[in-house]
């Protein structure tokens, strides 16, 4: 009975009426919290890009908020420096749209090169330099031999590669016991795309990285590391969405000039652009 009135007398301590109570009298008896009667509206500086705003002396260091890196332009495709990954199923026209780019960009006075790269009938690369050999040979030296082609310049260029699938699983033979993610997604592939957009950035261009939407069906999972995704949905018109204020995230539709479109057809032995073909009859250009 004792320690029952003892605390029946503490908690009669209690006011009767506490002012913004910061726990309750059961808990902790007695605690309140006096706020102030008016908050001071904050303050902010005009320029939001400095980057003073965004990093302080008394913090870690930090380069502050990312910059906007340069673009190219391409009627209304604006591509900035980084990789965007070109997706679409086997048969879709990854081909012969990414060689319409190639050709359309260079008649743009826009160095542009198109690279296959472990895909059926690549061709053999010219040795580079003091190698014994020529690049894009074995898969694990992908990186490295990409690299060791790019010539480095000021002048932002761009740079197709048809197509990474197989580079980009093969990497994974250098994380040992790695998790997989939903989806099939594996720490190598962004691995992958991290050196990928490094090579990008380092030699200012903007790469184009096609993938087999059929082989690797969690392409859109991989946004994240990269700058962008390229969807075709012919073989003279696709959408891309990327970081940058030209699409601020939403699909922005370019179509390629005809043009171009028949100088891809016809390098690689098909015949004229045909619009009446939608992405699902594309017949046509069957494994292209």
């Amino acid at each position: 009975m004792k320690k029952k009135d003892e605390t029946d007398n503490m908690r009669r301590k209690l006011p009767a009426t506490p002012t913004r109570p910061l726990t309750t009298g059961d808990v902790l008896a007695g605690r309140t919290i006096e706020l102030p009667s008016s908050i001071p509206e904050p303050t902010y500086t005009e320029d939001l890009r400095s980057d003073a705003v965004f990093t302080s002396r008394a913090a870690a260091s930090s380069p502050g908020i990312p910059s906007q890196p340069p673009q190219l332009r391409l009627g209304s495709f604006v591509p900035s420096e980084g990789v965007y990954l070109v997706t679409a199923p086997t048969g879709a026209g990854k081909t012969t749209t990414t060689a319409a780019l190639a050709a359309w960009a260079n008649s743009s006075n826009i160095p542009a090169s198109y690279m296959p790269v472990f895909e059926p009938r690549a061709g053999v690369y010219p040795k580079v330099g003091l190698d014994t050999e020529p690049p894009f040979q074995k898969l694990q030296s992908f990186l490295s031999d990409l690299k060791s082609t790019i010539q480095f310049s000021k002048t932002t260029k761009l740079i197709i590669l048809d197509s990474i699938t197989s580079p980009m699983k093969a990497h994974s033979a250098e994380f040992k016991a790695q998790s997989t993610f939903p989806g099939g997604m594996q720490p190598s592939d962004r691995a992958f795309l991290d050196e990928l957009s490094r090579i990008a950035l380092t030699n200012h261009a903007v790469i184009l990285a096609v993938l087999n939407e059929t082989l690797i069906p969690y392409v859109s999972e991989l946004a994240g590391a990269v700058e962008g995704i390229i969807k075709i949905a012919n073989v003279a018109k696709f959408t891309y969405n990327d970081r940058s204020p030209s699409s601020r995230r939403r699909d922005v539709s370019v179509k390629i000039p005809v043009t171009f479109v028949n100088s891809a057809l016809k390098a690689l032995g098909f015949g004229a652009y045909d619009p009446s073909y939608s992405s699902a009859t594309v017949t046509n250009y069957r494994g292209l």
